[in-house]
């Protein structure tokens, strides 16, 4: 290229930052003859992305001049950090606020479960209730799914619900958290009712379907919908995964269960997880196998959580084997009161 202008430079140092290609973008940043904004609008981002918000502030406080992106980087930079005060102060700086920067705040509360912070925020949002160009709603949805997360995932299910309803453009991920509020909250029919209306299914909104059931101890309805996703051409993911191992606990299906955790590994090439061993270990001790059971737990390379432990410990006192109970309280790598309490009354009891 004979001449180089400054959309060039730019256009090469986002590529770097993309890839999270930063010692690239640095160099390329301090070899550029000129600079615009928007160039440093990008180095901010970019190390926001890599997780170095130090970095993005010191770009942030070099700036000649800044525009709202800036200051909506250096925001998200703070957000990602987990430094709502700093956001905030970021935030409360800006001299001219868009639905970017509304929502990037907003978001930050959210995800970091502030939610009387953020619902405030939201209150106060000029354009979240009158939306003028799509660009905005797309902002506006993302702002709100988090939202609807954060009430979701803190159980209260009245505010999940009003902030759906108040939602102008859904999409999936707004359906998937109207779900998981009402299985947090024990609704199993009404989750069932989302589900059933979602537009566009994703492997979330499976996953989240199946881990309701077998909760809820529907463990042929979580089967049923674990065979009809693979039907849809979706992959069972880790979560789906766990969802039917917990049914296969509830209903005492050990060949099944068994079956799951190898088609997992196996056939997916997926890492089970302690939990997901946890699952199949409650299911052998529940039906009184339990040193198939400490055969299994033994086998795992980091052993069972805490959890597991506990579960496996109570199959114990449940069946009388006080002297299982001793050798996985020993073998524990670290020690947890709740599991010893446990132990303790497979004697007393």
């Amino acid at each position: 290229m004979p001449v180089r202008s400054v959309v060039s430079w730019n256009t090469l140092l986002q590529a770097y930052t993309l890839f999270k290609k930063m010692e690239e973008a640095r160099d390329l940043f301090l070899c550029m003859p000129y600079r615009d904004v928007s160039t440093w609008n990008t180095m901010i981002s970019g190390n926001a992305v890599a997780g170095h918000c130090a970095e993005a502030q010191t770009c942030f406080k070099s700036m000649p001049e800044m525009d709202v992106v800036s200051f909506t980087a250096m925001m998200k930079a703070f957000g990602e950090a987990g430094d709502l005060q700093g956001a905030q102060k970021v935030f409360d700086s800006s001299p001219a606020k868009n639905i970017v920067c509304w929502s990037a705040m907003v978001t930050a509360y959210a995800q970091r479960g502030h939610l009387e912070d953020a619902k405030c925020l939201f209150d106060r949002m000029p354009e979240w209730n009158t939306v003028f160009f799509e660009y905005m709603a797309e902002w506006s949805t993302v702002s709100c799914n988090a939202l609807l997360t954060a009430y979701s995932k803190s159980r209260h299910l009245e505010a999940a619900i009003q902030m759906f309803d108040a939602i102008a453009y859904r999409n999936v991920g707004s359906w998937n958290s109207l779900l998981a509020a009402y299985a947090d909250n024990g609704s199993l029919e009404n989750s069932a009712k989302v589900f059933a209306m979602i537009p566009d299914r994703d492997p979330v909104s499976w996953s989240s379907m199946i881990t309701a059931y077998a909760r809820s101890g529907r463990c042929n309805e979580a089967t049923k919908t674990t065979q009809l996703m693979q039907l849809q051409g979706f992959a069972l993911d880790s979560i789906a995964f766990l969802g039917i191992l917990n049914a296969c606990k509830q209903r005492g299906l050990l060949r099944e269960a068994y079956s799951y955790l190898g088609l997992m590994v196996a056939e997916h090439g997926m890492e089970a997880s302690a939990e997901h061993y946890g699952a199949v270990i409650d299911a052998l001790a529940g039906s009184g196998l339990l040193g198939c059971a400490e055969e299994l737990a033994a086998s795992l390379p980091l052993g069972l959580d805490a959890a597991g432990c506990a579960s496996l410990l109570g199959a114990c006192r449940i069946h009388w084997d006080v002297s299982l109970g001793r050798r996985v309280a020993q073998r524990m790598s670290s020690s947890s009161p709740a599991l010893y309490v446990t132990l303790s009354n497979a004697y007393s009891s």
